[in-house]
């Protein structure tokens, strides 16, 4: 488990969509009514470059972010989100495999999100 906190983005840009078609808000909403936690969801892949941790898992990532945001407004700035995380190996093969490229252009600090209504935003 790890702190929300400490995981940056891998991309400059996600849909606000799963593959499923399910959105990221509805997830978050299931995790603001406790039908789900954290730890019932898949682990973020996470890697390791340099001092950075960034999670290939954007859009789980942008929903455990966007849901320790609605806690730490409705409860306590201390409110903090641990996220089941499973490290992988930054390999040529892995990026490959998972069709992957590292493409943020801000450290991972933030993402633009867009949604099927074309609108988009900066996180």
């Amino acid at each position: 488990m790890m702190p929300v906190d400490k995981l940056g983005w891998s991309h400059d840009r996600i849909y606000d969509h799963f593959g499923d078609g399910k959105s990221v808000y509805e997830t978050v909403v299931e995790l603001l009514m406790e039908k789900i936690r954290p730890v019932d969801l898949p682990a973020l892949e996470i890697v390791c470059l340099g001092s950075r941790i960034y999670s290939i898992s954007n859009r789980r990532l942008l929903a455990f972010k966007t849901f320790q945001l609605v806690l730490r407004r409705l409860k306590s700035e201390d409110s903090e989100v641990l996220v089941p995380v499973m490290l992988k190996r930054p390999t040529g093969d892995f990026f490959r495999r998972v069709g992957i490229a590292l493409s943020t252009d801000t450290l991972g600090r933030s993402v633009g999100v867009s949604g099927p209504s074309g609108m988009s935003f900066r996180s």
